[in-house]
């Protein structure tokens, strides 16, 4: 058993647990899986368009919905009407580089909408975003805000809730210590699933996993991202070949990428045995 599989069963009290998940083939018991995380949901109008091409299809994945953006609610709707979809918090972390004072090369908008300055006090009801200058107290404040103000929404639709959380970007801010241990306490503490989406350059690595794992909380790292600058066909034969040697994958795509969501419909005719979302592995 490799160090991946030793954390997920350990994770699982010692148990590998396999659940019928996708429409066309049951998941095979002791098998390694395949855990689909959808970034960036309610960010982008192509959003609602895609994830309803998801719930059509019955795809078991994990869906990441940024808090405090135009279209969350109408994806938090969409999700509360399917069982087979998990949803994660995507948290909005400082990154490196992110801010310069020319302008034209200062990324701060990327992060979230009403961005703040440094040193400028956290207001719940604009920020949704963990900056480099908040304190751990103030980053599990932001952490706790931003899952309310989704529960919240969904607790209009039905019973569904949030079940995790993710960064997202956040290279500068996942690679401190001390607030990486305070997010992992707070999930561990409140039965949260954690996936460090490991945005970080080999050099300056994120934390978040070894502090989820340092307290004990139910935590995962990204192995594979399927999109953007890179082909989902390709990177999702990158996952199989990882599969055939019996280690399982998270794999991180984009909801508005519809190159994803068609991979990912072949890939569930293909190896839908082993495509599962992340309260299930």
């Amino acid at each position: 058993m490799d160090r991946r599989q030793f954390l997920i069963f350990s994770a699982l009290g010692g148990l590998a647990l396999a659940l019928p998940l996708a429409r066309d083939a049951a998941a095979i018991p002791n098998t390694p899986s395949l855990s689909i995380v959808l970034d960036d949901a309610g960010a982008d109008s192509h959003d609602l368009a895609n994830l309803e091409q998801l719930v059509e299809m019955k795809f078991p994945a994990t869906i990441a919905v940024i808090p405090r953006t135009t279209h969350e609610e109408a994806v938090l709707k969409t999700l509360s009407k399917a069982p087979y979809l998990d949803i994660f918090a995507h948290i909005p972390m400082e990154f490196e580089k992110m801010r310069n004072s020319d302008p034209k090369k200062d990324h701060s908008s990327w992060l979230e909408q009403t961005p703040r300055k440094v040193g400028e006090k956290y207001n719940p009801v604009q920020h949704a975003a963990i900056y480099a200058f908040d304190t751990p107290a103030i980053a599990v404040k932001i952490l706790a805000d931003d899952i309310t103000h989704l529960n919240n929404i969904l607790t209009q639709y039905g019973k569904k809730s949030i079940v995790g959380f993710n960064n997202h970007t956040g290279s500068l801010v996942t690679q401190d210590t001390e607030k990486m241990f305070a997010l992992a306490t707070y999930a561990k503490t409140h039965g949260l699933i954690i996936v460090d989406s490991k945005t970080t350059l080999p050099e300056r690595p994120s934390v978040l996993f070894r502090e989820a794992k340092r307290v004990g909380a139910t935590a995962y790292e990204r192995t594979v991202f399927l999109d953007l600058d890179v082909d989902p066909v390709k990177q999702l034969q990158t996952c199989y070949s990882i599969l055939e040697k019996g280690k399982s994958v998270i794999a991180i795509g984009h909801i508005k990428e519809p190159a994803t969501i068609t991979a990912l419909a072949q890939a569930q005719k293909t190896h839908g045995q082993y495509i599962r979302k992340i309260s299930e592995i």
